[in-house]
């Protein structure tokens, strides 16, 4: 599989993809976005590999646990967000989605967490322009 944090050289025009998460000491403006961000550039094959923590959720706040998405694909003017990636077994999720249903930005962003060894592995499917308002790919 394509290991972005190996493989600095492979390239692809399919998108990007950021996360982040919080830290102590930082602006309050930015602390609830957090601190943790990056870019993953995807293989020929559109696949990506994000290694990170799994978030929590917001202190505080009723939000479930989710990594903040956002495409950027060489053909499309603008970059644009997809829904978040939520995880499939946190107890927030649900009473969520039924206050906030998804818009499936990108396709359902709800992801099922396996377990291998210590690792918490979770796939995510993406079909770039679904649902997103006036997304027009140039060709």
């Amino acid at each position: 599989m394509f290991d972005p944090f190996r493989d600095k050289a492979a390239s692809c025009r399919e998108g990007f993809i950021k996360f982040y998460s919080p830290k102590t000491g930082m602006d309050e403006r930015a602390k609830r976005h957090g601190y943790i961000r990056g870019w993953v550039k995807t293989d020929t094959n559109g696949r990506y590999m994000i290694r990170t923590i799994r978030p929590a959720p917001y202190p505080d706040d009723v939000l479930p646990a989710h990594i903040h998405l956002s495409v950027k694909e060489p053909d499309v003017a603008n970059e644009y967000y997809t829904d978040e990636i939520n995880f499939d077994d946190d107890t927030l999720l649900i009473p969520h989605f039924k206050r906030y249903p998804q818009e499936n930005r990108g396709g359902s962003g709800v992801v099922r967490v396996l377990l291998k060894d210590s690792l918490q592995i979770a796939e995510h499917d993406m079909i770039l322009g679904l649902n997103i308002p006036g997304y027009q790919k140039k060709n």
